[in-house]
């Protein structure tokens, strides 16, 4: 990715919500947030970037689960920071119920209630939860059967093993 390249981008879309006053999302900004290094190439993007926020008189919400890796910079530029705590109990159930009543297969609908039951004081995020009944209707569905406990449960088994071993802990 070319610095130039992004600041003629950011400046476009900068004027553009401005004069529109619209709000903007940066889904995903850990690479204009992140402290900088030894990586001329990565300190342009993160110079480049708060030269323009600078300089943006609008609305701008930025996402990232990398808070640890702001640059300094960053935080003093920061007008108000959000933190979302992990999902309880409740709101757990709330998205295993949402994502489950998705999982039909041509054999049927799961058991949606039972299901959740079981599941609800499994640790996931929401994104997690969406990606476990993913694979777990894929199962399913190569099976010929609805989605049960035993394709949830074996997804949820092998995203752990992955998170294990992305950790070094495998």
């Amino acid at each position: 990715v070319d610095p130039v390249g992004v600041e003629r981008v950011l400046t476009t879309i900068f004027k553009i919500a401005s004069r529109w006053k619209a709000i903007l999302l940066l889904d995903e900004a850990d690479v204009f947030l992140a402290q900088r290094s030894d990586s001329p190439h990565a300190n342009a993007l993160v110079s480049v970037f708060l030269r323009e926020l600078e300089q943006y008189d609008g609305i701008l919400f930025l996402t990232t689960n990398r808070v640890q890796s702001f640059d300094e910079a960053m935080i003093s530029r920061i007008h108000l920071a959000l933190h979302y705590e992990p999902l309880g109990k409740d709101a757990r159930m709330a998205v295993w119920q949402y994502f489950l009543e998705q999982a039909i297969t041509k054999s049927g609908t799961p058991d949606c209630q039972k299901l959740i039951d079981s599941l609800a004081d499994v640790d996931l995020n929401g994104r997690e939860i969406r990606n476990t009944v993913f694979v777990a209707r894929s199962m399913a569905e190569y099976e010929n059967t609805i989605v049960c406990e035993s394709h949830l449960r074996e997804s949820i088994v092998a995203r752990k093993q992955f998170q294990r071993d992305f950790r070094g802990a495998g």
